[in-house]
């Protein structure tokens, strides 16, 4: 039996319909029950606030800050060869998780892109690393962020995991099946389940339309989304990117989402032992260190609200990298939007240069006359230097030694002079697709304020 063009059309088009509708909203990642939490103003007794509530007012920017449970089940995996699809291992296994979330309240103020930070829980506690380090840049542009608890390592372990600070508010938060599941795969379907609350449910977000959600990691937490994105998420994808920071995971060829790795010197024993790929790009950062002075500052106000810690180093040599990372993650997380609704691939970042061999021998960083990297993105603190920037010493913060004078009077004869150096390689940075111009603008103005050049 013949069918009418104009029948045929339609039927073709409703088939493109069903087609793209399976492929853009994907049924296979189950849609969790999300609840909010009540709040009070952080600080006041009783902790009830959120763990780590920010310490930036908000409101000043057009943001608000809230916090949600979010009930579902979950499976367990095999741990698979590498390049190959996790197995279930376990199904229905039943968990609860929270949601922080700080985002544009109107919809004017938001980019459409999502930042779904998978928490680190290094310390014994959740800790929204990427937000400390990108939290101008996230507000400036209009970003959504939502931290997720994922790993029972910073909810139940004495003395500082959240349900130990706060039983009442966060008692309930179940991330092991009630004591059955020993291992950490849970956490695989746990993150999954967080980026479809984030597409699914409006209360998320409050009404906000997310065009791009992009899952993000730093160090221990990127350590966990390394086999998560290889075995797991390729199996039934949510996210639309992934970024990884700090931590060199190996990633699979064949992925089907953008994925940006940014490392800091620290990572130089593995920053070489995978090359970019059409899907993949590894950024390497000269002079900067895994966990630098930016990282410890910008927690010092809450460590001791919540903590009654303070922030301090117990390395006596001079001590934490000063050279500014964050402002290659912001390019980064810029550049994976440009890849998805573009198609403008990143550029591939120069590697450090080593006078070892190839892999698998341990590699020495070449340096130059002052002891920096050679290499690598060179930020205005190594390619302008005041300070020898080095991840050699002081475990993860590596060290920060500064010039002395005569080597300063001599690389900069006058203020002038040093300004001029370090704008030409921030604009230089920026052309290349590792800096931002408004960070560039912040390291320009920092060079003006500063003395250097003054012949002290």
């Amino acid at each position: 039996m013949s069918v009418p063009p104009r029948v045929a059309i339609f039927l073709l088009f409703t088939s493109l319909i069903t087609i793209v509708g399976a492929v853009e909203v994907r049924a296979d990642v189950p849609t969790p029950v999300v609840t909010a939490v009540p709040r009070d103003a952080a600080g006041t007794p009783g902790r009830h606030h959120p763990f780590f509530a920010t310490d930036i007012v908000l409101s000043n920017y057009g943001y608000v800050e809230e916090e949600f449970f979010f009930d579902g089940t979950a499976s367990t995996y095999t741990t698979p060869e590498f390049g190959r699809n996790a197995e279930v291992r376990a199904s229905g296994i039943p968990f609860r998780s929270r949601l922080l979330v700080r985002r544009p309240v109107q919809s004017a103020r938001f980019n459409g892109v999502v930042i779904v930070e998978w928490l680190n829980v290094t310390n014994g506690y959740d800790t929204d690393v990427l937000w400390l380090y990108q939290k101008e840049f996230f507000l400036r542009e209009g970003y959504a962020w939502v931290g997720v608890s994922v790993q029972d390592g910073g909810v139940s372990r004495p003395p500082n995991g959240i349900k130990v600070w706060n039983p009442d508010r966060y008692g309930t938060i179940n991330l092991t099946g009630g004591g059955t599941v020993t291992d950490p795969s849970l956490n695989f379907d746990v993150f999954s389940q967080a980026g479809a609350a984030v597409r699914r449910v409006s209360q998320v977000l409050g009404g906000l339309k997310p065009r791009y959600v992009i899952a993000a990691g730093q160090s221990q937490s990127a350590g966990r989304m390394g086999p998560y994105v290889n075995s797991v998420h390729s199996r039934d994808p949510i996210y639309d990117a992934a970024f990884l920071t700090v931590s060199n995971q190996p990633m699979r060829t064949d992925l089907t989402i953008p994925v940006i790795k940014v490392l800091s010197e620290t990572e130089r024993t593995t920053s070489r032992s995978q090359p970019d790929s059409a899907k993949v790009r590894v950024w390497t950062v000269a002079g900067s260190t895994h966990s630098e002075q930016y990282s410890l500052l910008s927690r010092a106000a809450f460590l001791m609200r919540d903590l009654n810690l303070p922030a301090v180093d117990a390395c006596e040599t001079p001590a934490r990298s000063r050279v500014e990372i964050r402002y290659v993650y912001n390019a980064a997380i810029d550049a994976l939007v440009k890849w998805m609704s573009r198609g403008i691939e990143p550029p591939h970042a120069p590697a450090l240069q080593f006078d070892t061999p190839e892999p698998p021998a341990t590699p020495a960083v070449k340096r130059d006359e002052h002891g920096n990297a050679l290499g690598g993105i060179r930020l205005a603190e190594i390619a302008v230097p005041t300070a020898k920037e080095s991840a050699e010493l002081c475990g993860l913060g590596g060290t920060h030694v500064p010039f002395d004078t005569a080597t300063l009077n001599r690389l900069y004869p006058t203020h002038a002079a040093y300004v001029s150096k370090v704008t030409t390689a921030a604009r230089a940075n920026v052309q290349a697709g590792f800096q931002l111009p408004a960070d560039a603008e912040q390291t320009i103005d920092t060079a003006r304020r500063s003395i250097h050049g003054s012949q002290l």
